[in-house]
This record gives C-alpha cells, structure tokens and sequence, in this order.
C-alpha cells in the first residue's frame, strides 16, 4: 500500500537508476500481490496512463520481456506525490501484460496475515439490561 507502487524487474540496477531508460532493460517478472495505492486523475485534455500504467515502471521493457501480475488492484485516493505528467517521452518502454485476478484473494483462509477485511454486524435481539443485573440468558 502506497502512495504509487512502482514495478521494478528481476534485473534492476540501482547502480543504473540514474543512466538512460535505455541502458536500464527489464526481465520478465511475475508479482503476486494486492495493490492499494493512489492514481493520477485523468482530466480533459490530459490522460493519466489509466490501468495499464497503475503500477508504474522505471524500465526498458519491450515486447519480448513479460510482466505478469496475479492480484488485485485497487484505487483507493489521487496519489499526492507521485503526480508528475504521464507519458513523457524516454520515461521507460512499456512490458507485454499477462495480468490476472488471483482467486485466492476470494478464500479468507489464504489470504496474507494483517489483510485489510470489511465485517458487517447483524443485530438479531437487543435488550437493555440494568447496571449491576445478572443476566443468564445466552444468546444463540
């Protein structure tokens, strides 16, 4: 979770970070993850990259190397810092996508520890008991 998530592959180089998009070329990566982060709006006469640029990318990709996402991506707010101009050139050479729904998100029993989880309370019997009354009524 995060302001922006940005996709690094399996052969990226700090050491290169600062070098030419160029001289940074990616590998076929494959993240199994949720994503909740921010997005830059699209607005009139200024497109923000949409869905196939949520997570973002630093690297040469191309065609030839894949990036295979299985999770589930959710918008949750404007990013306010990662807000600079989508689709400047030399920025970074787009991945093929092979992205997927991970249907394991949909069993609770396999989901990752500390999952952000929604409850819902359904109140059946209600009833006002007294300060300092012993109540022995269980309810089912």
């Amino acid at each position: 979770m995060g302001d922006a998530i940005t996709i690094l592959s399996d052969r990226w180089s700090d050491a290169k970070s600062t070098s030419a998009v160029g001289s940074r070329t990616a590998s076929s990566t494959t993240v199994n993850a949720a994503f909740l982060t921010g997005a830059v709006e699209t607005t009139l006469g200024h497109y923000s990259g949409g869905m196939e640029n949520f997570p973002r990318f630093l690297e040469s990709w191309g065609l030839a190397n894949v990036f295979t996402y299985n999770g589930s991506m959710i918008k949750m707010f404007p990013s306010l810092y990662a807000t600079n101009v989508w689709g400047k050139a030399n920025v970074y050479d787009p991945p093929a996508r092979n992205w997927a729904y991970d249907a394991n998100f949909g069993d609770s029993t396999k989901l990752p520890p500390k999952t952000p989880s929604l409850l819902k309370v359904i109140r059946s019997q209600w009833a006002t008991v007294p300060p300092g009354t012993n109540v022995t009524t269980t309810i089912p």
